[in-house]
């Protein structure tokens, strides 16, 4: 753990696929905040690209001409970065942070590191730009327990233990990398976060989200209706993305290292999923095929990029 004398030093690695405009405000938003940005940009040669060339200094870009997945991407980034700072602040595109979100996640890192906590990551409150709701963070609670609780922060704990935090927007310190290891580049896509946030946690480091630091970000294609004892409203997926996340969540609850919470979530959320795409959607078969394949998938381990 970095002490808190030693001076800050934050790179941003940003992950990009057929970016927007809408990345120079992100860009722009970030530098005001951290010291340096690397765009690590997944579109293929032929697609769109934003930010090829920069004026500005303290923004790099790295265009790889392919899709290698979200994870292989930050670990790019990551290694370009972990040299030159104390911390990286990971993003990805369709994200914005409100103005003093990265100062507040390096204030709380470095409380509870100075109290003998290893921090492994600390992440923001956001709202979904999709359905405009606020996200639930899954905390940890002492003893074995079977799920994860759901709660938000408040003013009275504003920063909770968490089971996870998702990628974009999290301040993660350089030596967290040293003792966790990369991000596991066959999940490809999807969780990502959730499976270095479980290994880490295994290995008695503290993920946390601190609800004084904002950040917009958008979750989903759009929102999705539903049944169940009442109407709800979930961010929905495409097909393709449906497979990733059904795949990489059963494949996750196989691992030795994560809890029972999680593995119990884990089923809930896949039969939650069957039944949400195939009563309410409207691409039912084929999210249904997605899903069946990524349980398949799941359970035999074939990872990496769909074929």
């Amino acid at each position: 753990m970095q002490p808190s004398d030693t001076p800050a030093i934050v790179h941003a690695v940003i992950v990009t696929f057929h970016p927007t405009e809408g990345l120079r405000g992100l860009v722009d938003a970030l530098l005001a905040q951290v010291d340096h940005i690397h765009v690590c940009d997944n579109t293929p040669a032929s697609g769109q690209r934003i930010l090829t060339e920069t004026v500005d200094p303290r923004v790099t870009v790295h265009a790889f001409g392919r899709n290698l997945g979200v994870a292989a991407a930050l670990n790019h980034g990551i290694a370009k970065a972990h040299d030159q700072c104390t911390h990286v602040l990971l993003s990805d595109q369709d994200s914005l942070p409100l103005p003093g979100m990265v100062q507040q996640l390096l204030a709380t890192c470095r409380e509870h590191c100075d109290r003998g906590v290893e921090v492994a990551v600390v992440g923001p409150d956001f709202v979904n730009d999709v359905d405009e709701a606020a996200l639930r963070f899954q905390a940890v609670r002492q003893g074995r327990s079977w799920l994860y609780p759901h709660i938000r922060p408040t003013t009275t704990m504003p920063v909770i233990e968490v089971a996870a935090v998702i990628t974009s927007g999290s301040l993660i310190p350089t030596l967290a990398f040293d003792r966790g290891g990369p991000f596991h580049e066959g999940m490809f896509i999807d969780y990502v976060d959730i499976e270095w946030c479980e290994r880490v946690r295994s290995k008695n480091m503290v993920c946390l989200a601190d609800g004084r630091a904002k950040m917009r970000h958008a979750m989903g294609d759009a929102s999705l209706r539903y049944w169940l004892l009442h109407w709800r409203v979930i961010s929905s997926y495409s097909p393709l993305r449906l497979y990733y996340q059904v795949r990489n969540a059963i494949f996750l609850a196989r691992q030795p290292y994560v809890t029972r919470a999680y593995r119990s979530g884990a089923m809930l959320f896949v039969l939650r999923k069957v039944y949400v795409y195939a009563f309410f959607s409207d691409r039912r078969l084929a999210s249904l095929r997605s899903m069946v394949q990524g349980v398949i998938d799941g359970m035999s381990g074939r990872l990496g990029p769909r074929a």
